[in-house]
């Protein structure tokens, strides 16, 4: 039997250690098994003060959905862990709901440093009433406009594809493309913290309260993304955008 070297069986516990935990792709939660007023169990888990709670006053589908708040001096996060080894062309798609203006949530990745969870490649619902595609990474930061007044009341669905190849991204939020090969930022971040750089893989995502009254987040979905159904996607998109004109969401 061919022994092996040091090198290979710490690599392999390596690999084990990573993906303890991670969720298996595709993965889709719609929070229908979990008990009204309490977190969701794992694989939820929170960096921060709390998950938030199942909810029964709101849901896309089915009756249920989770809600988050505290933002943002005690925000919540509800997230899963992807793993190390989740596909470079990958997609998240979630819906939100957001009733109260100044109320505000990122869906994306996140990360725990000391009592921060910064934001990478994510959707930002804003205080502003604009929706942006953001990235708290020092290196490969920036803050994309995507949307204009959205509109306050009403679920939103929001649809990301993520080339951490090419650093690039479509985002569509309600089926419209609002961004086409955007900047996205790699899955190896640095943030930086009173003057100390950490090093992040991002491998954590799901939803965080920013600021506000409390926000639904339901039917979340995470998967890879075969090239050919991208490019299609894409095109299908770009013919949307032809007709979506400025970008924007008029308030009802």
């Amino acid at each position: 039997m061919k022994k092996l070297s040091v090198l290979t069986v710490l690599s392999i516990l390596l690999l084990v250690v990573s993906t303890v935990g991670a969720v298996t792709l595709p993965f889709f939660e719609d929070f229908e098994s979990y008990t009204v007023g309490q977190e969701p169990p794992s694989p939820w888990f929170t960096l921060a003060v709390g998950k938030g709670t199942v909810s029964n006053l709101a849901a896309v589908s089915g009756t249920k959905s989770l809600v988050v708040s505290g933002g943002p001096f005690a925000s919540q996060t509800a997230v899963v862990d992807l793993g190390a080894n989740y596909p470079d062309l990958m997609s998240y798609k979630g819906w939100v709901k957001i009733n109260s203006a100044g109320s505000s949530a990122f869906v994306g990745f996140f990360d725990q440093v000391q009592n921060m969870a910064p934001q990478f490649n994510a959707v930002w619902f804003h205080t502003d009433g604009n929706v942006y595609f953001y990235n708290a990474d020092t290196n490969h930061g920036f803050q994309t406009l995507l949307v204009e007044d959205f509109a306050l009341g009403p679920w939103h669905k929001v649809y990301t594809e993520i080339d951490f190849t090419n650093l690039k991204a479509n985002v569509w939020i309600d089926d419209f493309l609002v961004s086409s090969q955007t900047q996205a930022g790699p899955r190896n971040a640095t943030y930086e913290l009173n003057g100390n750089p950490y090093n992040i893989e991002l491998r954590k995502i799901g939803i965080e309260h920013y600021a506000g009254a409390s926000i639904y987040f339901d039917d979340f979905l995470v998967q890879a993304v075969p090239e050919p159904t991208t490019l299609l996607l894409v095109a299908s998109g770009l013919i949307g955008l032809a007709g979506y004109g400025r970008k924007k969401f008029f308030k009802k």
